[in-house]
């Protein structure tokens, strides 16, 4: 069963945009649809909204719910405080 969304830190959201602007090759930690945490190195084409959620679009198409991100570069999320 898919959690409701959790809206992420904007600072956060904002370290995923200027990757994606730089087209960053990054190495990203999340937790997939079968709750298994994976890391993939790949590029983000594109940080969007779509049906009261955020998601990231990765270069080989894969999309990710922004709340299942636990890192990106070693950059944990939850280092960050949740928004309310």
């Amino acid at each position: 069963m898919i959690k409701p969304y959790q809206v992420i830190n904007c600072d956060f959201h904002d370290v995923l945009e200027v990757a994606a602007m730089q087209r960053q090759t990054i190495v990203l930690d999340y937790v997939a649809a079968d709750g298994v945490q994976k890391e993939i190195k790949s590029q983000i084409v594109d940080v969007f909204a779509q049906a009261g959620a955020d998601y990231l679009r990765l270069i080989d198409g894969e999309l990710i719910r922004l709340d299942q991100i636990v890192a990106i570069d070693g950059l944990r999320l939850d280092r960050f405080p949740r928004e309310v």
